[in-house]
């Protein structure tokens, strides 16, 4: 566990100098998506999140940082690993930026309304960000941080439109009858479920997903050489 912690803190050492831009970040998103429900949050934390998580990866590129570590005795394994919990303190800092813009907001009186914290909202954040660095982690692990950048970007820009237009106007309009009919035997399926059935349920494709990712990262990653 040492050398994960001690690879966690190289990450935010790294990324000192650019630490003030996520308040920045946050604000912006706050007054960009104020008007719709969750927008604010939705957007702050995930291009928080992503945005901290390339810079790590951008700035371990400019430094030849993974040279360096795979020169010295520490396991691929806990280099890998190290990288998928640094999203947690990711998702934290954005959280805690959006929470000061609201603070900052109702004390000047500035004219917006922001949504308060849920945990339904904070549940679904955490989900888009879990399937956003499970789909670049592998890529990443397997290209480097120069071939998976485009990548990341299409599936930032993706993933972030495609949560504020389901934020926005639901499902509608963005499928096909037929895949409108098996999500209508889903959504009736749904209902018969308990609210903490569902969250059980998400939880566990949330563990599998993860952990499918992690040993495809590890996979590709043991196999690289530098």
């Amino acid at each position: 566990m040492s050398s994960i912690y001690k690879l966690l803190l190289k990450d935010f050492l790294l990324l000192k100098k650019v630490l003030w831009f996520p308040f920045i970040y946050a604000f912006g998103m706050s007054v960009a998506f104020s008007d719709t429900y969750a927008g604010a949050l939705s957007a702050s934390t995930i291009g928080v999140s992503y945005m901290l998580m390339i810079q790590a990866c951008a700035r371990d590129e400019k430094n030849k940082s993974e040279l360096m570590l795979n020169s010295l005795p520490i396991r691929r394994r806990d280099i890998v690993l190290a990288k998928y919990l640094s999203i947690i303190p990711y998702a934290i800092i954005g959280i805690l930026a959006y929470l000061l813009t609201q603070g900052i907001i109702y004390v000047t009186g500035f004219p917006i309304t922001l949504s308060n914290l849920s945990f339904e909202v904070v549940f679904g954040v955490h989900i888009a960000i879990i399937g956003m660095i499970s789909i670049y982690f592998p890529i990443y692990f397997k290209l480097g941080y120069l071939r998976s950048n485009i990548v990341a970007t299409i599936l930032f820009l993706g993933g972030f439109f495609l949560t504020i237009a389901l934020i926005r106007n639901g499902l509608r309009g963005i499928y096909s009858p037929y895949t409108q009919n098996a999500l209508n035997r889903v959504g009736n399926w749904v209902q018969t479920q308990t609210d903490w059935q569902i969250i059980s349920y998400l939880i566990v494709l949330m563990l599998i997903t993860l952990a499918t990712s992690f040993f495809l990262s590890l996979r590709f990653y043991a196999k690289r050489e530098f």
